[in-house]
């Protein structure tokens, strides 16, 4: 089985009943599988996305932190805001505002 036909199987899987996928790749590949290999398929699949955004998500993290610790280390400690400019200012630079409207609380 080819990863590309996994990817399909997973693809369809997630699109339609398990059944209904298993009937959509007979006739897109000519391939029989059963309701149950089609969601084993489409639960693999997830679970290998779930772990490679887990590992992307956690290297993000461990940069953010170690930016805040750089930008600490260095006098910038609210925000990497520079030293010598007002708050405002520097949220009219980056494009941060703060949401005032209560209907966001």
């Amino acid at each position: 089985m080819t990863a590309g036909l996994c990817e399909l199987a997973a693809l369809v899987g997630c699109s339609w009943s398990y059944e209904t996928a298993a009937g959509v790749l007979k006739r897109l590949r000519g391939v029989q599988f059963s309701a149950e290999h089609v969601r084993h398929l489409t639960n693999e699949q997830g679970k290998a996305l779930a772990s490679q955004q887990h590992e992307q998500a956690w290297q993000i993290l461990k940069g953010a932190v170690g930016l805040q610790r750089m930008r600490s280390q260095h006098g910038q400690e609210d925000g990497g805001m520079p030293s010598g400019i007002t708050r405002e200012a520097w949220r009219a630079r980056s494009g941060w505002w703060p949401v005032t409207s209560s209907r966001w609380a």
